[in-house]
């Protein structure tokens, strides 16, 4: 393993992500009255909705879990109301005669493992589908934010940090995370491949065009080891470590750009099985098989890529080079300690970043003519370093739905170990809904993140699937 000093570009870039974060909108996404929006998460189902067309107006959401911070004792609604209560604990008496009237205070969990975060924003423009006898086709323009850093080591968790001990060795796990800001344009066509009296097959596609806005990604190879030498040195070993980044703020922090800095493609592809009734029910089960977000952009201005190594143990300045939080002196001042030299760690103008890539799995049963009983499972497929992480989502859920309004709930385990309890509710045009209605109106003892989203929509309804789609023996 060759020596390298990586702990402060980690937390760097950690800092970026530890005040947001974002997940699944189960009541856009889920029904049979989802409509463009059900297409984003499987391709095939616009081919099976109940909507002869459906045009989306807006929609948008945001998911937050944080495993490295929290706010005691409050909920989604009490905090922003009272935000400039928001303070950080002190055990010194000055600190503590300045905090605001009921403050709200931060703290810091101290983990016995690694920890994770995850960000998955989304705001949907004006977009439209349309579904005929034999097939689908629609047409979407997405903005989003994603950002995934999982397996983080606990040693990296502030309380560990600040009990740092004087020679104190620490050792650190390899990581990587992955951030983005892009736009997507989408093309969404689904068709029957097999239609007979008893079931229906569909297969589609989301073709995208995908322009990114800000982007980055750390991969830290091997574990490394950090020891303490004083108050500002300290001696590391491991690596290497590369980064790449794009961002349209100023190198001297005065300022941001707004502009295109990459582009590329991508698509979705989903199948789905559905099994038909023979009673009032609109089918008895239908299932869909879906590949998310496989993609790329190619960020090529205004970017950078580096590479971190050094054949021996380096002493790290930290204060020196955190002393100006600028980027041009965060790079350098790395390069330069690290690899002897403040332009040697740059080795390319532009670096790819892959979208979240993920498996979903669905299965939904129709319990009389209004009630559906489903289940998702959504796992990330993360191959390489440059790919944002996805959170992996297990999700059980119970609905009421006709054409004019849908209530439903469900329940959700979040990367495997957090569980959820979410609801939504459609009322004509308009949805709203939580994956964490806990976390909005319940006050949390540590509130490490909440959800929430909407839509906006206009549509044509078909009341049942059957009466306006003639059964056939085979073929279509």
């Amino acid at each position: 393993m060759k020596p390298i000093s990586f702990k402060l570009v980690i937390i760097f870039f950690l800092c970026l992500s530890f005040n947001l974060k974002a997940q699944f909108q189960s009541g856009l996404r889920i029904g049979n009255y989802a409509g463009v929006n059900g297409l984003m998460q499987n391709p095939s189902f616009s081919n099976s909705s109940f909507l002869s067309w459906d045009l989306n107006l807006i929609a948008g959401g945001f998911f937050v879990y944080n495993g490295y911070q929290y706010v005691e004792n409050t909920n989604l609604i009490h905090s922003l109301l009272n935000a400039d209560r928001l303070t950080f604990r002190s055990t010194n008496p000055e600190k503590a005669a300045t905090y605001p009237e009921n403050p709200l205070f931060y703290g810091f969990f101290d983990p016995s493992k690694s920890f994770d975060a995850s960000v998955t924003t989304f705001l949907t423009g004006p977009s439209l589908s349309l579904r005929f006898k034999k097939f689908a086709a629609g047409i979407y323009f997405n903005n989003r934010f994603s950002l995934g850093a999982n397996n983080i080591d606990g040693n990296l968790s502030q309380p560990s940090l600040d009990q740092w001990g004087h020679l104190e060795q620490k050792a650190f796990d390899k990581m990587d995370a992955a951030g983005m800001a892009w736009s997507e344009i989408g093309l969404n066509f689904s068709t029957n491949i097999e239609k007979r009296r008893d079931r229906i097959i569909s297969l589609g596609v989301n073709l995208k065009y995908l322009l990114g806005y800000d982007g980055f990604y750390l991969k830290n190879y091997n574990q490394g080891n950090v020891i303490g030498i004083s108050d500002t040195m300290q001696l590391a070993t491991g690596g290497p470590v590369e980064y790449g980044f794009s961002t349209g703020v100023a190198r001297d922090n005065s300022g941001y750009d707004v502009g295109i800095r990459g582009k590329g493609f991508g698509m979705d592809i989903g199948a789905s099985l559905i099994l038909r009734s023979y009673d009032s029910r609109p089918y008895f089960f239908k299932f869909g098989l879906s590949l998310m977000d496989l993609g790329y952009v190619n960020f090529n201005k205004n970017a950078e890529f580096h590479y971190l190594d050094q054949a021996t143990d380096v002493e790290i300045d930290y204060l020196d080079i955190l002393g100006t939080l600028t980027i041009d002196n965060l790079v350098s001042k790395a390069s330069e300690q690290i690899m002897g030299d403040p332009l040697a760690s740059k080795v390319a103008d532009e670096f790819t970043i892959l979208t979240p890539f993920a498996i979903n799995l669905t299965m939904d049963c129709s319990l009389s003519k209004y009630w559906y009983w489903g289940s998702q499972l959504t796992r990330r497929l993360d191959f390489t370093s440059n790919t944002i992480e996805r959170e992996n989502i297990l999700m059980t859920s119970l609905r009421f739905e006709n054409q004019t309004y849908e209530v439903g709930g469900n329940f959700i385990l979040y990367n495997d170990i957090h569980p959820r309890m979410g609801a939504w509710l459609r009322m004509g045009p308009v949805t709203i809904g939580t994956d964490n209605i806990g976390s909005v109106f319940i006050k949390q003892t540590q509130l490490t993140g909440t959800d929430i989203y909407f839509a906006l929509k206009i549509n044509k309804f078909k009341a049942k699937y059957r009466e306006n789609d003639p059964l056939e023996n085979c073929g279509f």
